[in-house]
């Protein structure tokens, strides 16, 4: 992983490229905690799993929350939860984990002591190194250049969180707002910041009647891409009287016979445009480093990710194969193993019917893999899927039966299935390596406790949520607050939009 250095410390650029860059995370982290602190997080995560399945088999089942079965449960997932303190790391491991921390407190030493701050860039995806000073007259040159912001003398956080408690407490008290609403809409004191108010809820998510607004406000700014085969003056005129119509209006173009258009390559080769992958200069080979402690499935999903993105986009067998070699670069520098990738793209050829005669997983049918190609390009995206999840949370209840469209269609089921009892059941746990075996462990208790029992036709899923990676700690948005309460003194000026 490169960084973006602009001054020294050159020091501090070559132990963040060791840490093969922002999404990587330590392994095993809670190893180094305390006997106390560690026992106190177990807790916490145990009581919060209990409580959530002890509400939903009251709620579902109607099974008392203190009879024998919930205590049974209870102490089988508190046996696995603590059998960690029983488990041992090899020496590698240890070493390793004692290696990345100390090296985290070094970068941390090495930025405060040379002044520094460290940000990720926004689409090359390094870590940049830059003096505050630095930063801060960029900060004053936008603020000029753009006139868009105001710097206030004093931080009006703590009025603006006291009138907010005040109205809330306002609406309590007339029976304007139920409990409930007020419970979530009351900001935490230790949480809140100045122009960040997410503890309203967003009006989509309420359900309520928003204006639509049917006119163009300001500048709209987006990439139109289109062919033609007219000269390049005739182009170049018809863009220059399109920037004339309307003061608002300001295209910028570029025309050739080899251009990209969002993350796509588009070039003009005797007549038949051949479309490939566009890599940008500043963007770096980089995905999810093999070593970072995330759940073992992300890397799998990484690999089909990027030779999905590589079949949808390359228009000739002879443009996919030389993106496949470069994807294979890519997963060598992260860190994958040659078997792992070469297993992986096995499985993805296979399932996709795209057969290869060596031993190296290639094709050399070019029919082949146009057919494929064409089938891959009528399935459904990443994106659109999310899109039809959004249609689906807001059609109306009556007509949600009148849709034909087949990707709505099981998002609707689905959403019907979570007011069944026969819906999904989720629970979290944090991932670390060592907790590799919770999952299954958890999966097989809970077999076997409701073994023959009506619970069982509930689907148990246990999903994981990650350790802080780099950027996370590294990357400071946000000025140090102290534990103990500020005076308004302290307070320091805010940017506010």
């Amino acid at each position: 992983m490169r960084v973006i250095v602009n001054e020294d410390p050159m020091e501090v650029a070559i132990k963040i490229t060791a840490q093969k860059g922002p999404n990587y995370i330590r392994s095993n982290q809670s190893f180094l905690y305390r006997k106390n602190k560690n026992q106190r997080k177990t807790q916490e995560k145990l009581s919060a799993i209990v409580e959530k399945l002890t509400s939903v088999l009251q709620y579902r089942f109607h099974i008392p929350p203190k009879s024998s079965i919930i205590q049974q449960l209870s102490n089988h997932l508190e046996r696995i939860f603590y059998q960690q303190y029983t488990t041992s790391l090899s020496y590698l491991d240890i070493y390793r984990i004692r290696k990345d921390i100390k090296l985290v407190h070094s970068i941390k030493r090495k930025l405060r002591k040379a002044h520094c701050i460290l940000r990720m860039s926004d689409k090359s995806g390094v870590f940049r190194i830059g003096r505050t000073i630095d930063y801060n007259k960029k900060v004053e040159k936008y603020q000029k250049d753009t006139d868009a912001y105001i710097e206030l003398s004093s931080n009006p956080l703590m009025e603006t969180f006291e009138k907010v408690v005040r109205l809330l407490n306002d609406l309590h008290t007339k029976q304007q707002i139920t409990a409930r609403q007020h419970k979530r809409m009351m900001p935490d004191k230790k949480k809140i910041k100045l122009a960040y108010l997410y503890f309203i809820p967003k009006p989509h998510k309420l359900k309520i009647n928003r204006v639509q607004v049917n006119y163009m406000v300001d500048k709209y700014i987006d990439d139109i891409f289109l062919t033609s085969n007219d000269s390049i003056e005739t182009l170049k005129q018809m863009l220059e009287d399109a920037n004339e119509k309307h003061p608002n209006i300001a295209l910028t173009y570029e025309i050739g016979n080899r251009i990209s258009f969002v993350d796509l390559q588009i070039k003009n080769q005797e007549e038949n445009l051949i479309t490939s992958v566009h890599h940008k200069e500043a963007a770096e080979p980089y995905v999810v480093p093999f070593k970072s402690d995330h759940p073992r499935h992300i890397f799998e999903n990484i690999i089909r990710t990027i030779l999905l993105r590589a079949v949808r986009y390359c228009s000739t067998l002879e443009e996919f194969n030389h993106e496949r070699r470069a994807i294979k670069l890519m997963l060598l520098y992260n860190g994958y193993p040659v078997r792992y990738i070469y297993r992986h793209f096995q499985k993805f050829f296979h399932q996709n019917s795209l057969t290869s005669t060596s031993i190296l997983p290639m094709i050399h049918n070019e029919n082949q893999y146009l057919l494929v190609r064409q089938q891959l390009l009528t399935q459904p995206t990443t994106s659109e899927h999310a899109q039809a999840s959004r249609i689906a949370s807001h059609m109306d209840r009556n007509n949600r039966t009148s849709t034909t469209d087949p990707l709505i269609q099981p998002k609707l089921l689905k959403a019907q299935q979570k007011k069944n009892l026969s819906a999904v059941i989720l629970i979290h746990y944090t991932h670390e390596q060592r907790f590799a075996y919770y999952k299954s462990k958890i999966h097989q208790t809970w077999d076997n406790i409701f073994l023959h029992t009506s619970v069982l036709d509930s689907q148990l899923t246990v999903g994981t949520r990650n350790r802080p990676n780099l950027t996370k700690e590294l990357v400071r948005r946000c000025p140090y607050q102290p534990k103990t309460k500020p005076t308004s003194k302290q307070l320091q000026s805010t940017l506010i939009n």
